[in-house]
């Protein structure tokens, strides 16, 4: 009986350990991929300058480096476990979502009606990676249950 209770008392600590951070993650997609995204859909889309800096062929150099820099530093932290994995829920949706509607700023004004119909399927991305950042997270838990036995 008291096996069953170190066991229990084990699994919690592990639930709970993956809880205590929960607020990590909002304010790393806040200030690591919204504001960025925000300013750079601010200063280089057409949505607000009549004339940007940049032609639409430097834009899309700029979202892609963009999205490959947040990935490349969103998975170092975590490889580091300084971040869950979990932390990719946040971070692709709200990236892609911010890029695309950076990148189709560029669309002319009477296809505007078309952003939506490209924004929100990418939205639904959240689901692949949310089903997938779970079932690691699920395979983690399953070997640390595993080693506590």
């Amino acid at each position: 009986m008291k096996k069953n209770k170190l066991k229990n008392k084990g699994n919690n600590q592990i639930i709970l350990n993956t809880k205590i951070k929960s607020w990590v993650k909002p304010l790393y997609t806040l200030f690591v991929v919204a504001i960025p995204s925000f300013f750079i859909w601010l200063f280089l889309g057409k949505d607000f300058i009549d004339e940007p800096p940049f032609e639409i062929y430097y834009n899309i150099l700029i979202a892609i480096s963009f999205i490959i820099i947040v990935f490349l530093l969103t998975f170092f932290l975590i490889y580091f476990n300084i971040l869950n994995m979990s932390i990719l829920t946040f971070v692709v949706p709200i990236i892609i979502s911010f890029m695309t509607i950076f990148l189709t700023s560029w669309l002319p004004k009477d296809l505007e009606w078309a952003r939506i119909l490209i924004i929100i399927p990418l939205i639904f991305l959240v689901i692949p990676v949310n089903i997938l950042v779970d079932r690691y997270e699920r395979r983690k838990l399953l070997k640390s249950k595993i080693k506590l036995e």
